[in-house]
């Protein structure tokens, strides 16, 4: 068990790192994250490793996601920007953006959303 979680953390600092961001939307992605508590982050993890869709999230990843989804709107209002929507419009998630050890977008983009 703490190996995975070490595991974990290591690849949510590889996320923040400096050494990675290579554009606008990369530096959103790091500034968000680090607005965001480390066991929100490892909830969210979790949900999607299991692969459960939003309706079947507890009480506390459901949290986490609106602790995710504030975080973003917090940091493109912080840097000038009407929305989420309004930035993502400027500065798309490159087609190949992925979780280290996953295929396929972010899974938050797709996932977290206003209700």
């Amino acid at each position: 068990m703490k190996q995975r979680l070490l595991r974990k953390v290591e690849c949510l600092e590889g996320l923040i790192s400096p050494a990675q961001i290579s554009g606008p939307h990369d530096a959103m992605v790091s500034a968000v994250l680090t607005r965001v508590a480390t066991n929100d982050l490892l909830l969210l993890i979790e949900a999607f490793e299991m692969g459960l869709p939003y309706a079947q999230w507890n009480a506390a990843q459901v949290s986490a996601g609106e602790s995710l989804r504030l975080a973003w709107e917090g940091e493109c209002s912080q840097a000038g920007f009407k929305s989420v929507a309004d930035f993502e419009r400027l500065y798309p998630a490159p087609a190949n953006a992925t979780l280290p050890g996953r295929t396929g977008p972010l899974p938050w983009k797709h996932r977290i959303r206003h209700r």
